[in-house]
């Protein structure tokens, strides 16, 4: 039978993590739903490393070569059976009700692109939780033609994503969610929050991983930039005013948690790193 959903996981050399999301997967509750995991080109097959008594659900794996998130997330969906795509990451957990709510959020309206919100999972990580802090409050708080769902936390029609081109598999280190985003509006395409669809999210930062991350944001956020002075879609990116980021550094006392100041210091940092990669990025 057709499934309602299909999940699409990319993975690539983090077999803990993938299992960790497919037993997340095993409790959800609603739309009938396949997973597919692309395996983008791991040391170790990941169809090797995954239990296959945690079987309860349709999984199947896909291997490739290593040609990073976006195109494994396009191979995914091409090979799906779903009538609608749900997205996520080997190192998320969606909660219970998570189909159940891109599921109400696309009933009604079928050709919109729904999106959840992502928490962070590692309450004690600051550097975890600052990355989070900024995805938060884009979803939560940011109401402007930059807003984007993460990768990580979407769903839509399959055969509109398709139309659509998927992920511009060229945008490699970052925001080519963002830049399906920006696509998806310009093609007359609306887009909805699903604040329900909520997944947790768990990555391990230090400050040296925190800054190289938010480095290839800023990269990938370049290379995003120029791809719209071409296509017109939106226009390039650019330097927000002042409001703008007091409000995003203050966010973390609105949201509350351990860490608030230091949170509050490394969005700070976050955006000195994604300068460096967006101003001395060779494109």
């Amino acid at each position: 039978m057709t499934p309602d959903f299909s999940i699409v996981i990319p993975t690539y050399n983090r077999p803990g993590e993938i299992r960790g999301c497919i037993d997340a997967l095993t409790s959800l509750r609603g739309p009938s739903f396949e997973v597919i995991v692309v395996d983008d080109g791991s040391d170790e097959p990941v169809a090797s490393v995954l239990d296959r008594s945690q079987a309860d659900i349709d999984v199947r794996v896909i291997r490739q070569a290593n040609k990073g998130p976006g195109a494994a997330r396009n191979r995914g969906a091409r090979e799906a059976r779903g009538r609608f795509l749900a997205f996520t990451d080997d190192d998320c957990r969606p909660v219970e009700g998570w189909l159940e709510a891109f599921a109400d959020s696309l009933a009604e309206h079928p050709d919109r692109l729904a999106g959840g919100l992502v928490v962070n999972a590692l309450t004690g990580n600051p550097f975890a939780a600052a990355s989070q802090d900024i995805i938060a409050y884009g979803f939560l708080e940011d109401t402007t033609e930059l807003t984007f769902f993460t990768s990580n936390n979407f769903a839509c029609h399959r055969e509109a994503f398709l139309a659509l081109g998927g992920f511009d598999e060229a945008l490699r280190i970052s925001s080519e969610d963002r830049d399906f985003c920006i696509r998806w509006r310009a093609a007359g395409k609306q887009t909805v929050r699903a604040d329900d669809a909520l997944v947790h999210h768990r990555h391990e930062l230090d400050l040296r991983g925190f800054w190289e991350q938010h480095t290839n944001y800023g990269r990938g956020a370049r290379q995003m930039s120029d791809k719209l002075k071409v296509t017109g879609d939106a226009p390039p990116l650019h330097v927000r005013g002042p409001d703008y980021y007091a409000d995003l550094i203050s966010f973390p006392f609105r949201a509350g948690g351990k860490h608030r100041f230091a949170r509050s210091m490394l969005i700070v940092l976050s955006h000195i790193a994604m300068a460096r990669g967006f101003y001395w990025s060779a494109g």
